[in-house]
Protein backbone atom coordinates (compact mmCIF):
# COMPACT_ATOMS: atom_id res chain seq x y z
CA UNK A 1 0.00 0.00 0.00
CA UNK A 2 1.47 3.50 -1.08
CA UNK A 3 1.42 5.69 2.02
CA UNK A 4 2.10 9.83 2.23
CA UNK A 5 3.94 11.02 -0.40
CA UNK A 6 1.25 10.67 -3.45
CA UNK A 7 0.32 14.51 -4.69
CA UNK A 8 -0.99 16.31 -7.93
CA UNK A 9 1.24 18.48 -9.15
CA UNK A 10 0.35 20.02 -12.22
CA UNK A 11 -2.41 20.60 -14.98
CA UNK A 12 -1.35 20.21 -18.21
CA UNK A 13 -4.00 20.66 -20.74
CA UNK A 14 -6.47 18.11 -19.66
CA UNK A 15 -3.55 15.90 -18.21
CA UNK A 16 -3.01 15.77 -14.24
CA UNK A 17 0.11 14.39 -13.34
CA UNK A 18 0.59 12.23 -9.96
CA UNK A 19 3.31 11.66 -7.98
CA UNK A 20 4.38 9.43 -5.19
CA UNK A 21 7.93 8.80 -3.64
CA UNK A 22 7.16 5.29 -2.62
CA UNK A 23 6.43 3.85 -5.54
CA UNK A 24 8.74 3.52 -9.06
CA UNK A 25 6.27 3.48 -11.70
CA UNK A 26 9.05 2.04 -14.15
CA UNK A 27 8.72 -1.19 -12.48
CA UNK A 28 5.00 -1.10 -12.23
CA UNK A 29 2.36 -2.22 -14.74
CA UNK A 30 -1.48 -2.10 -14.90
CA UNK A 31 -1.43 1.18 -13.70
CA UNK A 32 -4.75 3.34 -12.98
CA UNK A 33 -6.50 5.83 -11.37
CA UNK A 34 -10.05 5.50 -10.05
CA UNK A 35 -11.68 9.14 -9.81
CA UNK A 36 -14.92 9.20 -8.37
CA UNK A 37 -17.48 11.83 -7.46
CA UNK A 38 -21.18 10.41 -5.91
CA UNK A 39 -22.17 7.47 -8.37
CA UNK A 40 -19.93 8.60 -10.61
CA UNK A 41 -16.66 6.24 -10.74
CA UNK A 42 -14.35 6.72 -13.79
CA UNK A 43 -10.70 4.93 -14.50
CA UNK A 44 -8.05 6.17 -16.47
CA UNK A 45 -4.71 4.37 -17.01
CA UNK A 46 -1.55 6.07 -16.21
CA UNK A 47 1.02 6.42 -18.37
CA UNK A 48 4.50 6.66 -17.10
CA UNK A 49 6.70 9.79 -16.98
CA UNK A 50 9.58 9.43 -15.05
CA UNK A 51 10.05 7.03 -12.24
CA UNK A 52 7.82 8.53 -9.53
CA UNK A 53 5.39 10.52 -11.68
CA UNK A 54 2.54 9.64 -13.97
CA UNK A 55 0.10 11.46 -15.29
CA UNK A 56 -3.99 10.36 -16.88
CA UNK A 57 -6.36 12.57 -19.15
CA UNK A 58 -9.56 13.22 -18.43
CA UNK A 59 -11.74 13.48 -21.37
CA UNK A 60 -13.82 16.89 -21.59
CA UNK A 61 -17.49 14.19 -22.11
CA UNK A 62 -15.86 12.84 -18.40
CA UNK A 63 -15.29 16.16 -17.27
CA UNK A 64 -18.57 17.42 -18.12
CA UNK A 65 -20.10 14.72 -15.83
CA UNK A 66 -18.21 16.21 -12.61
CA UNK A 67 -19.72 18.48 -10.51
CA UNK A 68 -18.37 21.78 -8.39
CA UNK A 69 -17.02 20.33 -4.74
CA UNK A 70 -14.06 17.50 -4.65
CA UNK A 71 -13.96 14.15 -5.97
CA UNK A 72 -12.16 10.94 -4.62
CA UNK A 73 -9.42 9.53 -6.68
CA UNK A 74 -6.97 6.53 -6.19
CA UNK A 75 -4.35 5.05 -8.01
CA UNK A 76 -3.82 1.28 -8.21
CA UNK A 77 -0.77 -0.50 -9.86
CA UNK A 78 0.71 -4.01 -10.38
CA UNK A 79 4.51 -3.51 -8.36
CA UNK A 80 6.62 -6.87 -7.88
CA UNK A 81 3.84 -9.10 -8.67
CA UNK A 82 1.29 -7.71 -6.34
CA UNK A 83 -1.59 -5.42 -6.19
CA UNK A 84 -0.77 -1.93 -4.88
CA UNK A 85 -3.34 1.09 -4.13
CA UNK A 86 -2.87 4.38 -2.71
CA UNK A 87 -5.05 5.83 0.08
CA UNK A 88 -8.23 7.59 -1.56
CA UNK A 89 -7.55 11.44 -1.55
CA UNK A 90 -10.04 13.94 -2.07
CA UNK A 91 -9.41 16.73 -4.40
CA UNK A 92 -11.53 19.49 -5.79
CA UNK A 93 -12.63 18.74 -8.70
CA UNK A 94 -11.21 22.40 -10.36
CA UNK A 95 -7.87 21.52 -9.75
CA UNK A 96 -8.65 18.21 -11.78
CA UNK A 97 -9.49 20.65 -15.24
CA UNK A 98 -7.52 22.64 -17.17
CA UNK A 99 -7.99 26.16 -16.57
CA UNK A 100 -7.82 26.30 -20.89
CA UNK A 101 -10.66 24.46 -21.05
CA UNK A 102 -10.74 22.31 -23.59
CA UNK A 103 -10.09 24.35 -26.85
CA UNK A 104 -13.92 25.03 -27.63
Amino acid sequence: RAEGGESLIQRVRNAIRITCAELDFTACSNMELYLRQGKTLLTYPLRLVDAHTAEFIVPKADAMQLAAGNAELQLAVTADGAPVVSRIRSVPVLRLLSEAGYGD
